[in-house]
């Protein structure tokens, strides 16, 4: 319970308070069902009130505290059995991976869209059902998120959330999602020649050139 009182609301990965929020919410509808989690969540949800008129009597009534109570229960006893150990955070359980490679190698990663917990982020991930280690894996959402600044020259950003390569022996089979996307960083992109050869070549990894021929 102190985890989620002390909890910022961001779900960054080594947050304690997100993943002890998640599971309680994970608990509550467990206990609820999801026609009563619904119902109570109508009562508290304050994106509501900006487009039509709260339900009234608005917040939690008192028949609701003993389902919250227990729900923290539950919550503890998975949130303390599940990966992490004694003290975990959300990226132990929620990572980023090439999931569909039976790969066995991920990285913790933050946000993302826990409908079923009543959780969303501007993160658009979603993620699989547990593994039998218990973690998640993302394998939905974001896919090519791109900032582009229209400067000039012109500057653009990108995050993949694997790697650019489908070859389990390439460097680049992986790498962006621990270099990028478990860390939360971007990596320029180059729209000119010179950009790409400005390191004397070392950028080109590899090279196919298309040759029109008119007869």
């Amino acid at each position: 319970m102190s985890a989620i009182l002390q909890w910022d609301g961001v779900v960054e990965p080594d947050s304690r308070g997100a993943l002890a929020y998640f599971r309680w919410r994970e608990a509550l509808r467990d206990l609820a069902g999801d026609e009563r989690m619904n119902e109570m969540t109508s009562r508290v949800n304050d994106y509501l009130e900006l487009f039509r008129e709260a339900p009234e009597p608005p917040g939690l009534r008192d028949e609701d505290l003993p389902l919250l109570v227990e729900a923290v229960d539950v919550a503890a006893e998975a949130y303390l059995s599940g990966p992490g150990g004694q003290r975990p955070v959300f990226g132990d359980v929620f990572r980023v991976g090439r999931q569909d490679s039976n790969d066995e190698v991920s990285w913790p990663v933050g946000g993302g869209s826990l409908g079923e917990a009543g959780m969303a982020t501007m993160r658009a991930v979603g993620f699989s059902q547990p593994r039998a280690d218990g973690r998640r894996w993302g394998n939905r959402g974001q896919t090519s998120t791109e900032v582009v600044i229209l400067s000039n020259p012109i500057r653009s950003y990108t995050q993949p959330p694997i790697g650019q390569s489908d070859r389990p022996d390439s460097p680049h089979y992986r790498d962006q999602a621990e270099k990028l996307f478990s860390a939360g960083a971007m990596k320029p992109s180059w729209f000119a020649r010179e950009e790409l050869l400005a390191d004397g070549g070392k950028n080109v990894v590899s090279e196919m050139r298309l040759v029109y021929e008119p007869e």
